[in-house]
């Protein structure tokens, strides 16, 4: 099988300065997908990846509108298009909290990724 057509690195969840949380989320789309260029240059190896903002899909948008541009450039790479959805769980989920002695845990909200 030829080394280019194998994925070394499959990574579903990265956040782009579309999820808006400063300052855990800075990176342009851009810088994102160089780093995986970087990745699939250094592994000779394909990469695949997600963007999966808060509440938005706008940075794996402009992911693709990248690639689109140039798509010589970004040969070895491939976005799956992802979201990662903040949901309000209205106190109605629970599991037990070994940890602190509670026999019951309530999820206020949670993150959910969808590929």
């Amino acid at each position: 099988m030829d080394k280019k057509q194998e994925y070394s690195t499959i990574d579903l969840h990265n956040h782009s300065k579309y999820s808006f949380e400063v300052p855990k989320a800075t990176l342009t789309v851009k810088e994102i997908l160089d780093y995986y260029c970087l990745i699939a240059e250094i592994k000779e190896k394909k990469v695949a990846f997600a963007i999966t903002d808060h509440n938005s899909s706008e940075g794996g948008f402009m992911a693709w509108q990248h690639i689109n541009k140039n798509p010589e450039k970004y040969k070895n790479i491939e976005v799956i298009p992802g979201i990662e959805f903040g949901v309000n769980c209205n106190n109605v989920l629970s599991y037990p909290d070994s940890q602190n002695n509670d026999t019951k845990y309530i999820f206020k909200g949670m993150h959910i990724l969808a590929h």
